[in-house]
């Protein structure tokens, strides 16, 4: 576990809230992705779905300003695909915008990396405030 005074400034986070329970999990998502570059993570290609792209703009607050700013580069960047707690959900940390782009021009698949717990697990921050889904889909990145 990462307390959240030891990262960075720039560190991306993410944040998943349990639908039946309200808790929050947040993963060091640059830190992650740092680490499985430097263990020489295998990246996997992953089908790009309309169905996913969907529920992806409905539930994870899809900013279009966002969307904007990507180009064909971001086909570049592996997304970060975990493994979740619960045995058979995934979800993606980081490369949530690039998916959605990628799938509206056309790309069938993505190039990704698929975490399991036991590696994902040491990057969960700790000593964030509880949020709640509303807050979260309000909130701005900040990113032009």
């Amino acid at each position: 576990m990462i307390d959240v005074h030891a990262l960075p400034a720039t560190e991306q986070i993410f944040t998943h809230i349990d639908p039946e329970t309200g808790v929050n999990t947040t993963i060091a998502a640059t830190s992650l992705s740092s680490h499985l570059r430097k263990i020489g993570y295998p990246i996997v290609r992953v089908p790009l779905t309309a169905w996913d792209a969907k529920v992806l703009r409905e539930k994870r607050g899809i900013e279009k300003h966002r969307l904007a700013r990507l180009t064909v580069l971001c086909t570049r960047y592996p997304l970060l695909i975990l493994d979740w707690l619960d045995g058979h959900t995934h979800l993606i940390a980081d490369g949530t915008h690039s998916y959605i782009w990628q799938q509206a021009h056309g790309y069938r698949d993505a190039i990704a990396w698929l975490v399991p717990i036991a590696i994902w697990q040491p990057f969960v921050v700790s000593g964030l405030p509880e949020i709640s889904e509303e807050k979260i889909l309000s909130s701005f990145s900040g990113i032009r």
